[in-house]
């Protein structure tokens, strides 16, 4: 019987479980972005629109675990984010899930009008409403916000084994892998471009 190589089985016991953390974090970060597509739904159902670019985090926060259809306040300057907000970083005052804003995004830039989910013509299961990036930073709750632009050049910067998940205006969560199109990109982030996508999920 063959001795056993010791320290490769050791090297190979380390990357499984690497690999397994790693899978166990990435699901945590997906479900943490279903709960704030759901009080993102919550919330227009009691608003009756989407949230400003400007504050959507405390805007939205009060209905995380919450289905209610009554108006609900901000959260206070002092009160803590929910955990699912805090993807990467320790500081319950900043996140790394961002609004992309633009002008044709379910957030445009302040003071235009808010947008309500009928103004998503290109459909809710093919718009993308927010990413989150582990490859940044966590920023404070009123910077929870990125171009379109900028939340591409982030995401074909996320490193080779790691996926960016986006949550689409319907609530679903959706893994991106650096390798995606600008094109294909572009077309996901319009709420109204009238392109013809169609996204193969594996």
């Amino acid at each position: 019987m063959p001795a056993a190589n010791y320290p490769v089985l050791g090297t190979l016991l380390s990357i499984m479980i690497t690999a397994l953390v790693g899978c166990d974090s990435r699901a945590q970060r997906s479900d943490n972005l279903k709960q704030i597509g759901q009080a993102l739904h919550s919330y227009h159902s009691a608003y009756r629109q989407l949230p400003s670019a400007d504050g959507w985090c405390s805007a939205v926060a009060p209905y995380v675990e919450n289905e209610t259809k009554e108006k609900l306040p901000p959260l206070g300057a002092a009160e803590r984010l929910p955990a699912c907000f805090q993807s990467n970083s320790e500081n319950g005052g900043e996140t790394n899930i961002f609004a992309i804003v633009g002008t044709s995004s379910v957030f445009p830039p302040p003071p235009t009008k808010a947008i309500k989910f009928r103004d998503v013509l290109d459909g809710l299961t093919g718009t993308i409403c927010m990413i989150e990036l582990p490859n940044r930073d966590g920023v404070s709750r009123d910077d929870a916000k990125v171009t379109p632009n900028d939340a591409l050049i982030a995401l074909q910067q996320v490193e080779s084994g790691d996926v960016a998940h986006v949550l689409m205006c319907d609530g679903s969560v959706i893994p991106f892998v650096s390798e995606i199109s600008p094109a294909l990109f572009g077309s996901l982030v319009t709420r109204d471009g009238g392109e013809a996508i169609e996204l193969l999920l594996q």
